[in-house]
């Protein structure tokens, strides 16, 4: 049900945890703030020589111009090195029921914010089948990432 008179919770949260918080740790984000809220910067934008009507190299682009096309693209390959920081929330949620004569209109309407750093770990490697039919994995190799 709705608040029966107004309401206001502001709301804040902090955790951490032992593997990640305040540690160093690699970063992808490119952006500004506007990236930690979702959304996305200019600088994933396609460069501009890149088009947009076809695919890249479908339009019988000369190999000189190909060679630009890929070279537009910044070299980003390198990840940058943060501190976790730690997980946060942040939310406010406001109600209210009002009334008109022997009418009531109630509402409640609120905002959420979270972070949250992590640790993903996985095992990368080739399989192949042996004589019976078992997958056999080789070249195997573990990643950490966060």
């Amino acid at each position: 049900s709705y608040p029966s008179e107004f309401e206001l919770k502001p709301r804040i949260s902090l955790g951490g945890d032992s593997e990640t918080t305040f540690r160093e740790r690699n970063s992808q984000a490119q952006g500004g703030f506007g990236e930690d809220l979702g959304f996305p910067s200019g600088s994933r934008q396609l460069p501009n020589a890149i088009p947009r009507d076809s695919g890249l190299g479908m339009s019988g682009e000369s190999s000189d111009v190909l060679e630009q096309q890929y070279r537009s693209f910044p070299n980003i390959w390198q990840a940058r090195r943060t501190t976790a920081l730690p997980n946060m929330g942040l939310g406010v949620s406001m109600g209210d029921t009002l009334r008109f004569g022997n009418s009531r209109l109630g509402y409640l309407a609120s905002a959420n914010y979270g972070h949250r750093d992590g640790v993903q770990e996985g095992t990368f490697a080739r399989v192949d089948r042996d004589e019976t039919g078992a997958l056999n994995a080789r070249d195997a190799a573990r990643s950490t990432q966060g």
